[in-house]
């Protein structure tokens, strides 16, 4: 898998996870949305415009919660990922939108 599609498929997996909380629409955000599961704690910025804390527009900041690094900054187009691999919060957020949907 290219990193290009890897990120962007986490992007894609991130915003069904956010729906699958109850959110009806991301980019109507009117500020930083928090959210969390067992192992991440998740940020997004979900506007058009850079927020207080400088995170970009349409942006998820992912942060594992027990790793040493485990780092995430995600887009629609791109991003980094650090101290894990890209298909583990992929596998983890797709679950974790199934476990819901039951």
């Amino acid at each position: 898998m290219s990193d290009t599609m890897a990120v962007t498929l986490a992007f894609a997996t991130l915003v069904d996870w956010v729906l699958s909380t109850g959110q009806e629409r991301v980019d109507l955000l009117p500020d930083l949305w928090h959210g969390e599961t067992d192992q991440w704690r998740v940020t997004l910025n979900g506007s058009r415009t850079e927020t207080r804390d400088d995170l970009p527009p349409m942006t998820f900041r992912l942060i594992h919660k027990t790793a040493l690094i485990g780092v995430a900054v995600i887009n629609p187009f791109g991003g980094a990922v650090a101290g894990v691999t890209e298909e583990e919060p992929i596998e983890h957020f797709e679950a974790a939108t199934k476990g819901r949907a039951q």
